[in-house]
């Protein structure tokens, strides 16, 4: 099982690299953006989640897998990335369509300032107050 696992993401990683040189095919894709719309519990603070939708999910009424991905800013869109899209939604259009690999992703955008606490399971001399378990709870409970 660990290394069907290990081959797939190695498959993705090397699609993923290969679809972006050629500039992806175009498919018609969603991303669904709920704007500060989920609470986290114990830090109130409101968090942005992004959501892609496959090609053809709307025709559909199979059951997809769900990519939960940090950082959620970065994913599909360059104006709202710290550093430049990760193409993430034109990436995964491709593999729908040469592959037929569709899920879902649920990006979950950071915290900015606060992102290092809220990845971080323990208090950190330097870095303050650990508040993983929080944003955990809210990734399992909410999200």
């Amino acid at each position: 099982m660990k290394a069907c696992f290990s081959l797939l993401v190695i498959s993705l990683v090397l699609c993923c690299q290969s679809v972006k040189r050629e500039k992806a095919i175009s498919t018609p894709s969603e991303v669904i953006i709920l704007e500060d719309s989920l609470l986290i519990s114990g830090l109130n603070r409101l968090r942005t989640i992004r959501i892609y939708i496959p090609p053809g999910y709307s025709e559909s009424d199979e059951s997809y897998p769900v990519l939960y991905m940090h950082d959620g800013q970065n994913l599909f869109e360059d104006s709202t990335s710290f550093v430049g899209e990760w193409g993430v939604d034109e990436n995964l259009d491709s593999l729908s369509q040469l592959n037929n690999l569709s899920l879902i992703v649920v990006g979950i955008d950071n915290g900015g300032q606060d992102r290092v606490h809220e990845l971080t399971a323990w208090d950190h001399e330097q870095y303050g107050k650990a508040e993983g378990k929080e944003y955990m709870e809210f990734i399992v409970k909410k999200v």
